[in-house]
């Protein structure tokens, strides 16, 4: 046999090794992955008393070949990991223990990343629940009774948010009875917001908390500025049996990180003097001063006004623009009227709009108000 054909021979063996090899490789890596009973675990309600809880995830390897968990990262300091340092065989089965230790009362979602040398190469864990604090007055942190349950705030104020996405909060009360209250699955919401409810948070016992998760979807509210909302939740309770809720946000448009903004394709607002001294007026029921504001766009796209919010004594009265185009002007008027009082005062006017400098534009018109 020839060496060119000799070498040529070994080349094609090799060839088929090295491939047979990366094939057997990846095929490994494509089968190996830890298989757990339960990837997600809720622990309900329970007492926050500054111990830990212990949780554990078991599992068993899935693949033809031994698997490594290499580290587990955790979403909090008040979460403690104990895992498996040694290599696992096919089939062999384990378990990753947790110790939780609660550090505040209320809802939770705490989320921890397993990695490993298999395919895929990181796997997600949750644990959820709601830590219960017990007060010798809860009176105290829920000041508000409404029917016979207490809240911390009489409005569920969600403060300031963007368009960007949906919003979340847990709304905590206390059932101030002596019997266990049961909330009804039906509800009245406005289509931008969600109530769920917890199985294990339906039903409240006497003299125990409970919440609820709300779900806000600006996106579709598609609205701006400051704006309120009702909802109506049901319960078993005859003095409760229709409760109504108040919900606030003040939502402004969402723009992206300043450094991503070409600020030669925007919109730019200008207003000729944003505050306006009236001096000494003379208001009553029956008077009302005028005030007028010049308004510009110096950017190269449309402006838009999503809305203009007058506060206390305060009403726009100008015919309603919805956008100002490049280079245009326009004149926005305010209505000053008596709210009652005397003295040197400020009245402000709020523009919501899409120029990323001046999302939120107050006008302010100060004066000193003389009354009939």
């Amino acid at each position: 046999m020839s060496l060119y054909r000799l070498f040529r021979k070994l080349f094609v063996l090799v060839g088929v090794v090295l491939f047979s090899s990366l094939y057997g490789l990846k095929a490994q890596e494509e089968t190996r992955f830890l298989k757990f009973t339960q990837d997600s675990l809720h622990l309900g309600k329970f007492s926050f008393d500054n111990r830990p809880t212990i949780q554990k995830y078991d599992f068993v390897v899935v693949g033809e070949s031994a698997i490594t968990i290499k580290e587990i990262e955790t979403d909090c300091a008040c979460i403690t990991v104990d895992y498996p340092k040694k290599p696992l065989n096919p089939n062999e089965k384990g378990s990753i223990r947790i110790a939780f230790f609660p550090y505040k009362s209320g809802s939770f979602e705490k989320v921890f990343t397993v990695k490993t040398n298999g395919s895929p190469k990181e796997q997600e864990l949750l644990l959820t629940g709601y830590i219960e604090i017990f007060l010798p007055n809860p009176q105290l942190e829920f000041p508000h009774l409404i029917g016979n349950f207490r809240f911390k705030n009489r409005h569920i104020s969600l403060g300031n948010i963007t368009n960007e996405g949906v919003v979340r909060k847990a709304i905590e009360f206390y059932n101030a009875s002596d019997k266990t209250i049961t909330l009804l699955d039906s509800s009245i919401t406005p289509t931008h917001i969600e109530v769920l409810f917890d199985e294990t948070s339906k039903s409240v016992a006497a003299g125990s908390r409970s919440f609820f998760d709300l779900y806000y979807h600006p996106e579709t509210k598609d609205d701006y500025g400051y704006l309120v909302d009702n909802i109506v939740l049901f319960s078993d309770d005859s003095l409760t049996s229709r409760l109504d809720l108040t919900v606030t946000s003040v939502i402004t448009q969402y723009f992206p990180p300043t450094e991503e903004i070409d600020f030669d394709k925007v919109p730019k607002l200008e207003v000729s003097n944003d505050a306006i001294e009236l001096g000494r007026v003379i208001l009553s029921r029956y008077s009302v001063e005028l005030v007028k504001f010049n308004i510009k766009n110096e950017g190269p796209v449309p402006l838009k006004i999503f809305r203009a919010n007058g506060q206390d004594g305060t009403k726009v009265v100008s015919e309603f623009f919805s956008e100002i185009l490049p280079q245009d002007s326009v004149q926005l008027k305010i209505q000053i009227k008596d709210i009652g009082k005397s003295g040197k005062q400020e009245r402000t006017v709020l523009l919501y709009t899409n120029d990323p400098l001046y999302p939120v534009k107050p006008l302010k018109i100060q004066l000193d108000v003389r009354r009939h």
